[in-house]
């Protein structure tokens, strides 16, 4: 309560968390595409919608759109919100250009189908950025009714581990 909102800004920056990659965990992304396409399939006309939050630097949405677009799936059936508490990991996700610490594991060949080298980085192609929209948010304080409904895939990964099991209650 006594803090200004630039120092509070402030504080959330140095208590987030921003480590993340392009397809951590990759079984949770391939179930999530399995799940979305079946539910295509079942209402073709219906536009399925993700959440990625917290989102870091926009590799896990980033990931859910290169996933997508991999299996077929085209960009103007699903839409993928990303929310993080963190503006200036919003401002890199926005940005869409990641160094090597972002490419991890055996398969990289994704990074040759969706990125561009860039200034010693990567940057996404223009079309994954434009399936992502991303804005600032608190789970905490996200209003649950009018969201109700709203997302058939959500992720949020490693977020509850940090909270208490009252706070978990709250998030969930």
């Amino acid at each position: 309560d006594r803090l200004s909102g630039a120092e509070l800004d402030a504080l959330t920056e140095l208590v987030v968390v921003p480590e993340s990659w392009m397809y951590r965990d990759p079984d949770a992304f391939a179930a999530a595409t399995a799940f979305i396409q079946a539910r295509l399939a079942q209402r073709p006309t219906r536009q399925v919608r993700i959440l990625s939050l917290p989102c870091a630097g926009g590799e896990e949405p980033y990931t859910m759109a290169m996933s997508l677009h991999d299996a077929g799936v085209p960009a103007m059936s699903c839409r993928i919100d990303a929310m993080d508490l963190s503006n200036v990991a919003l401002e890199r996700a926005r940005a869409g250009w990641y160094t090597k610490n972002a490419f991890r594991g055996r398969s990289l060949a994704f990074r040759e189908r969706h990125f561009s080298a860039a200034g010693g980085g990567y940057q996404i192609g223009d079309a994954l950025r434009q399936q992502v929209t991303f804005m600032q948010a608190n789970i905490l304080t996200v209003d649950a009714a009018a969201s109700a409904g709203r997302y058939d895939v959500v992720f949020c990964r490693n977020l509850l581990i940090y909270f208490d099991e009252a706070t978990t209650a709250a998030a969930v």
